[in-house]
């Protein structure tokens, strides 16, 4: 076996403009993701799981750098392809991910009925597209997207939410269900003590195994928090540059300036068309309940103090000190 051989797209891959929206699952990304997908030449959001899974495999060096580049490349090439052919699109209406559910049903019919496929690729160079990749809980380990991306990112926005919120979500939905089974799960595990555990556990497995269903869920959000504070940090100025963090309680209750601040960086100048789609697609966020729900930490700690352990207790209140003090220090960054 030949181990200098690397896959490669150079000098091959199709002109677009990349936007990645990540963030916690629970924290509102859907919404960010189905408001640029009525940006001028955007295309309807993407959930493909290979994006993340490549920069697991990255995080856990099984995966030259250069070759994943060129999977990463080809698989938004391929996402663009089939976005304008009609392919492989999510026509199952009450699906968030689907142009049926966020109003761009025309569009997406239309491309179907479209015979002459080998124009396509004209009509993406010609168009220079925006490719929305919705991806999970990723930054902190993300670093990898940024660097194969490279130019053809243009903004790299993360969502964040109350921790308190998330780590109930979390509770409710995930940790306290068989993975698989009570849910569809399609999160890579790894084996520690013969026992199945969550990739991003790694580092902490030890302390996860021995952890109640509630502390799992603490102990993942506290986790997944450090990483993202540790990652944003290490960003250079050209790096920062491309993000945009959005606390996802205060854009529901103000969020003229950060999709201003995304129109900026795409630049895309809002017309009538898009000012009546946004208030639509805000008004019904606003009546989804998930969405109005939250929980701040003195709720949080007087509703399960019981069922975790003093550990559990403290890391609560360093959560609740970390997410607010990143909060305060993004607020201070001075964004282009």
């Amino acid at each position: 076996m030949n181990n200098k051989i690397s896959l490669s797209r150079k000098n091959i891959t199709i002109k677009k403009r990349l936007v990645l929206v990540d963030g916690f699952s629970g924290s509102g990304k859907s919404l960010i993701c189905s408001i640029i997908s009525h940006f001028k030449n955007a295309e309807q959001w993407q959930m493909d799981f290979k994006y993340e899974n490549l920069a697991i495999l990255n995080y856990f060096h099984k995966i030259s750098l250069k070759s994943a580049k060129a999977l990463c490349e080809t698989g938004v090439d391929e996402n663009l392809y089939n976005l304008f052919i009609g392919r492989n699109v999510n026509f199952r209406s009450t699906d968030a991910s689907s142009p049926l559910n966020n109003g761009l049903r025309t569009k997406y019919i239309k491309r179907l009925k479209d015979k002459d496929k080998k124009f396509a690729i004209n009509k993406i160079i010609k168009s220079n597209p925006i490719l929305i990749l919705h991806i999970h809980y990723i930054f902190g380990y993300s670093k990898f997207l940024m660097e194969v991306f490279s130019d053809s990112l243009k903004l790299y926005i993360l969502v964040l939410r109350n921790p308190f919120h998330l780590i109930e979500h979390w509770y409710k939905e995930y940790t306290s269900s068989l993975p698989g089974k009570k849910y569809p799960d399609f999160c890579p595990y790894i084996e520690i003590k013969k026992k199945l555990v969550p990739w991003y556990t790694k580092d902490y497995a030890n302390y996860y195994l021995k952890a109640n269903n509630l502390e799992k869920s603490i102990l993942t959000i506290f986790e997944l928090q450090k990483r993202i504070i540790k990652m944003f940090d290490k960003l250079s100025s050209k790096e920062k540059k491309k993000m945009q963090i959005i606390f996802f309680e205060e854009f529901l209750n103000s969020p003229n300036e950060e999709i201003n601040l995304i129109c900026k960086n795409l630049e895309f100048k809002k017309n009538k068309k898009f000012k009546n789609t946004l208030k639509k697609i805000l008004s019904l966020s606003k009546k989804n309940k998930n969405n109005l729900k939250t929980i701040n930490y003195e709720k949080f700690s007087n509703k399960y103090s019981k069922k975790i352990s003093p550990k559990y207790k403290k890391m609560i209140i360093d959560l609740n000190k970390l997410y607010n003090d990143f909060n305060f220090k993004v607020r201070k960054i001075t964004r282009i």
